[in-house]
């Protein structure tokens, strides 16, 4: 099973000024390899906005996550959790992302299925650094349950994508982003409120799908 979609939408879906305020409040001196910028509902294009609309598909969060060059190889599950409370984090099982800017990002999946039954995991707390819109996101984060062994050498790869179209991508697998150029790549992802499956939202896309 393939474990991303490409689909025919258009390529920024977030409002040109909020964009550009979004990347000029990110300071690059103050992380080390990877920050999230967190956009309500209200930061989205009316024509994104619609085409959501028309699918019944309600934004639980964006997020504008810039990662540094050749960071972002440990292998993990995306989860969402209340940012005062880590101990009961949802497990975010799929995502929408786009690139925004910056050299392409490419996606690993990995076959995690025996380590999950035996092994603890541990979350990797990625607070927002800034957040736009109307909507306070910062009570919430999107963060990452890494595995005690979370290189990748230690699984085998079952899937690959170099991100270019907007792409919905399966995120409860273990995986792995990675900036394989020279500059800060910033990609948004977008995540769905009631948690919709990657199959479940394939099907909503369907009309948009590219293959």
């Amino acid at each position: 099973m393939n474990n991303y979609q490409e689909l025919k939408l258009p390529f920024n879906p977030i409002k040109s000024s909020i964009l550009e305020d979004a990347f000029n409040s990110i300071n690059y001196d103050n992380f080390s390899a990877i920050c999230h910028t967190y956009l309500s509902r209200d930061c989205f294009s009316d024509t994104t906005l619609e085409i959501y609309d028309s699918l019944s598909l309600e934004i639980e969060l964006g997020s504008i996550i810039s990662r540094k060059p050749h960071e972002g190889r440990l292998v993990h599950r995306d989860v969402i959790a209340n940012i005062t409370d880590h101990k009961n984090p949802v497990v975010s099982i799929a995502g929408l992302n786009y690139l925004l800017k910056g050299p392409s990002s490419i996606m690993e999946w990995y076959d995690t299925t025996e380590q999950e039954k035996t092994e603890k995991v541990y979350m990797n707390v990625v607070p927002a650094i800034n957040n736009f819109g109307r909507e306070n996101l910062t009570d919430r984060m999107l963060a990452g349950y890494k595995y005690i062994d979370s290189s990748a050498s230690s699984y085998k790869k079952i899937d690959e994508l170099r991100l270019v179209y907007p792409t919905l991508v399966n995120t409860s697998k273990g995986h792995l982003a990675i900036n394989p150029g020279l500059q800060v790549r910033h990609i948004l992802t977008v995540r769905f409120k009631n948690n919709p499956t990657f199959e479940e939202l394939k099907i909503k896309f369907g009309e948009y799908n590219i293959r």
